[in-house]
């Protein structure tokens, strides 16, 4: 999960610093009709580069959370048959944590 995070990281880099070279280019670019009509051309290339990234970035996150949701369905059904086949056990350990949270706290507010 930390490598699709990267991803996402990484793409936003990308964009930002397409961003910036696209920018910089205009500028460098200056004045005239055919220099405008490069500069146009390379806008339109990099918006569609942009476009590009950016929908993957939005499949990488879709595959991430997909992800996260199924290991979250899958351990809350582990944690249903845990409870359902050792209910005193289960209600000891609630209770043991609910005894040692409630200390912590006591001594948090001190």
């Amino acid at each position: 999960m930390a490598s699709k995070i990267s991803e996402i990281d990484d793409i936003r880099e990308d964009l930002a610093q397409l961003r910036s070279d696209l920018k910089a280019l205009v500028k460098a670019v200056g004045d005239g009709d055919v220099t405008r009509d490069v500069a146009s051309g390379v806008a339109r290339q990099a918006s569609r580069i942009a476009e590009d990234l950016e929908d993957t970035a939005r499949r990488t996150y879709d595959r991430v959370a997909e992800s996260v949701t199924d290991n979250a369905q899958h351990y809350s059904r582990v944690m249903e048959r845990a409870i359902s086949e050792h209910p005193f056990s289960a209600a000891t350990i609630a209770l043991a944590l609910g005894v040692i949270l409630s200390r912590f706290l006591e001594r948090s507010d001190r």
